[in-house]
């Protein structure tokens, strides 16, 4: 399981991250889908994630943080008096990744740089960079030489973005 769909489940979605809402409301929310999920082994990647899913009535096997990607990265970490910092979020999900929360605190931290990747965000703020979605081999170039990996999802096991930052020899937060 990953974080936002224990919410999504929690909230009566039957498919991902609400896009589907219409099949939620046709087949008149999830609850049909409860008896079928009790029947599976389910993992998830961090303890709250595991109390959500059981207090759902929904026994969890275990808990095992994921990465998947090239672990092969250079640190390539490099002090600057201006800091950067980078965050990733999916498509229409700017919020829950922490676009909202980089928005309200840059205002506050004019000294540090930040650099908003995977989906469009309007910004008021002349120090928030934002590339939009990118390949992922862009984006590496282009964060190797920060130096702050922020991942602020609430429900999140060990993302890509930190495991990126501990790898690249950057703070992850």
């Amino acid at each position: 399981w990953a974080g936002s769909d224990i919410l999504n489940l929690k909230k009566g979605f039957v498919m991902n991250d609400g896009k589907l809402l219409w099949l939620s409301k046709l087949l008149k929310g999830n609850w049909w889908v409860f008896p079928i999920l009790k029947k599976a082994e389910h993992w998830v990647e961090n303890t709250t994630e595991k109390e959500m899913l059981e207090s759902l009535g929904i026994k969890v096997t275990g808990v095992c943080p994921s990465f998947l990607g090239d672990v092969n990265l250079d640190v390539k970490y490099e002090w600057s008096e201006r800091m950067n910092v980078y965050v990733s979020s999916g498509a229409n999900r700017q919020e829950e990744y922490g676009f909202g929360v980089v928005e309200r605190i840059a205002g506050e931290l004019p000294q540090i740089t930040f650099h908003l990747y995977g989906a469009d965000w309007k910004t008021r703020h002349p120090h928030v960079k934002v590339y939009g979605r990118v390949p992922k081999e862009v984006m590496n170039s282009q964060i190797e030489k920060m130096q702050i990996g922020l991942r602020l999802n609430e429900f999140d096991g060990f993302s890509e973005i930190l495991a990126k930052a501990v790898l690249m020899g950057h703070y992850a937060i």
